[in-house]
């Protein structure tokens, strides 16, 4: 519930955004760990430093969303989607709360499987499994990087790599099995 747009108290101020008694307005500098960087409210923008007033409070939120870097980024509506091709690190810049967002849908992709190596002959090769995927929420953020790791597809009759994030490990596709790599049926002679 937003602090009131008249007669703002300190103990508002609290309701919103959090803090301990005796209350000390230096708390509340916009950024310091009570409230969010940016917030504002019909009274203008609440202070990151300096001096601070009451009355800047008035209407403001205890808003704030995830923001973070790493991978492509896109935007879809109110969404941004990293995706990684490659493993990197996800850097938490915020991490949110529950008045905008605190959490981050994910999923993970493992490498694929690879072939068995028969190319020609009257055999035709086969192709590999499909990496694994897993998708979940991760809803207990912190401002820090988390490892991204993508796994690679196999090679001829290898399988493919294991991919990961927040703890979560896809398993990578199965290989096509059959001959080892390089070799090939063998057919008599005609005579």
């Amino acid at each position: 519930m937003p602090v009131p747009t008249t007669d703002v108290g300190f103990s508002d101020i609290q309701t919103e955004f959090g803090g301990s008694n005796p209350i000390s307005i230096s708390e509340y500098y916009a950024g310091g760990g009570l409230v969010p960087p940016g917030t504002s409210g019909p009274g203008g923008s609440v202070a990151s430093s300096g001096q601070i007033s009451i009355g800047t409070f008035r209407g403001t939120t205890n808003v704030a969303f995830v923001a973070a870097t790493g991978g492509s980024v896109a935007t879809s509506g109110d969404y941004k989607i990293h995706t990684f091709n490659s493993s990197g690190t996800f850097t938490v810049t915020n991490a949110g709360n529950p008045g905008g967002s605190n959490s981050v849908d994910y999923l993970v992709v493992a490498g694929g499987g690879g072939s068995d190596g028969w190319q020609g002959g009257s055999t035709n090769g086969g192709g590999g499994g499909a990496g694994g995927y897993r998708t979940g929420t991760n809803s207990s953020l912190s401002v820090t990087g988390y490892s991204v790791v993508v796994g690679g597809g196999g090679g001829i009759n290898a399988n493919g790599a294991n991919s990961s994030v927040f703890g979560t490990t896809s398993t990578g596709g199965g290989n096509a099995g059959g001959s080892p790599a390089g070799d090939q049926p063998h057919h008599k002679p005609a005579v």
